[in-house]
């Protein structure tokens, strides 16, 4: 893991509280040249402030931003997590966020909704942040507004409903991030930060009849007439 330049141990847990610096997590030089399919694993990032960088947060891997990998069919969802890991953090998923709403409205304080889809009977840590108008491409988190745990079904997914400790407006961003820990082990994986969502927009629901429609940024609706639940 590399810090400011600074190498870190492999697989040791961080809890990592100095403000603002950037997280990268990839391999050693060394490491890459003993056995390159060896990952570092045990990478925790909880409760911090990141901001002010002009790369991501939290990068997996180095390479910028990392996009969510699924499973191919309910069929093959339930596979258990690899062991060894396979990836950097075993490949942690961050969180979809669907909705933030603006305090008040329909008489209720803010809180956000989302979903998480991974590692079948995981228990996930789920932290949602503020992001600054200005790092929206590279989303990071300046200030923690609000955090659940939950444990995943068997087929890797589980939905939360996270009270914001600061009321939202519109003209605000969040996003978050999904922290698998082991009870037994005691060692947690972090994912990158999630994709950005705007406070007040419902980006996507299901409708009681699995009818998905997913809404852009704009307002535009998108629709699966054929969609299942468990895919997210």
């Amino acid at each position: 893991m590399h810090r400011g330049g600074e190498s870190q141990p492999h697989r040791r847990q961080r809890d990592l509280r100095q403000p603002r610096q950037r997280i990268i997590v990839t391999q050693s030089d060394a490491q890459k040249a003993k056995n390159p399919q060896v990952f570092p694993v045990g990478n925790g990032v909880l409760s911090n402030r990141i901001y002010g960088n002009t790369g991501l947060g939290i990068d997996l891997g180095g390479e910028g931003y990392t996009a969510n990998s699924y499973r191919s069919s309910p069929s093959q969802s339930d596979d258990p997590r690899p062991e060894p890991a396979n990836k950097i953090n075993y490949g942690q998923n961050h969180p979809d966020l669907l909705f933030a709403n603006i305090e008040g409205v329909d008489s209720r304080p803010s809180y956000i909704e989302g979903s998480i889809n991974g590692w079948p009977f995981r228990d996930i840590r789920i932290e949602v942040y503020l992001v600054n108008d200005t790092e929206l491409s590279n989303p990071q988190g300046k200030t923690l507004i609000g955090w659940s745990n939950v444990r995943t079904d068997m087929y890797g997914g589980a939905g939360f409903e996270i009270a914001s400790t600061e009321p939202l407006q519109a003209g605000q961003w969040i996003t978050a991030t999904a922290t698998d820990v082991d009870l037994i082990s005691e060692e947690s994986n972090t994912s990158e930060f999630s994709t950005v969502l705007p406070v007040g927009i419902r980006r996507k629901h299901y409708q009681e009849s699995q009818f998905v429609v997913n809404l852009t940024s704009a307002g535009i609706p998108l629709h699966w007439r054929a969609a299942r639940r468990h895919f997210r």
